[in-house]
């Protein structure tokens, strides 16, 4: 029963439009070079990576719309190296450019700034065995809180419906603690909730 309604969910996903295409064979050609020229899964993973980073990156340019080309396009262009661009850097990069912070806090978002500050503090200065950390700032901290918390917002829009607010909701229950929502672990978690979908899809 689930796999069905997850397989009727799947041809109902919205077709991501972007500028610039999503060439398939390029990425391919991209993900297989180096040390992973022999290593199928490490493909596979880099594939889904360059498409997670696609969809972000093309979300965001259909949100902030015409007046962001200028930005679009020079984030492509500093991650395109031959043929190939970087699509996963190409979002950080349209991400940091394009003021998350400044929209996160407009009137009416439920992006609690003391609450992420909180939620920093607690991060940076808290170590967790096996897992290592990036040194960051708690600016950087919160950069990267309002850059998931629109992420998430993103992903509802143009994915929402009754499977898949119910699996969003599971990510925000999950990553909600104490200390607020951990808006970067919501957003990852909602990836992966798009992505179950998208990978039934392959199965019809």
């Amino acid at each position: 029963m689930l796999f069905l309604a997850l397989t009727l969910l799947a041809a109902d996903l919205p077709v991501i439009r972007n500028t610039v295409p999503f060439d398939t064979a390029i990425v391919a050609r991209q993900c297989a070079q180096g040390d992973d020229a022999d290593d199928l899964d490490a493909q596979l993973s880099c594939l889904e990576g360059q498409w997670l980073g696609y969809r972000e990156f093309a979300l965001l340019a259909q949100h902030l719309g015409p007046g962001s080309k200028t930005m679009q396009e020079g984030c492509i262009e500093k991650w395109r190296k031959a043929e190939a661009i970087d699509w996963q850097m190409a979002r950080v990069c349209f991400n940091e450019d394009s003021t998350p912070l400044a929209e996160a806090t407009r009137a009416g978002s439920d992006f609690d700034v003391k609450q992420s500050r909180r939620l920093c503090d607690v991060e940076i200065h808290t170590s967790i065995p096996g897992i290592e950390r990036l040194p960051t700032t708690a600016e950087e901290c919160l950069t990267d809180q309002a850059i998931g918390h629109r992420a998430f917002a993103l992903l509802k829009k143009a994915y929402g419906g009754p499977a898949l607010d119910r699996a969003f909701a599971v990510c925000r229950t999950r990553w909600s603690k104490k200390d607020g929502p951990d808006w970067v672990m919501i957003d990852s978690c909602a990836d992966d909730q798009v992505r179950a979908v998208e990978r039934i899809a392959q199965f019809k």
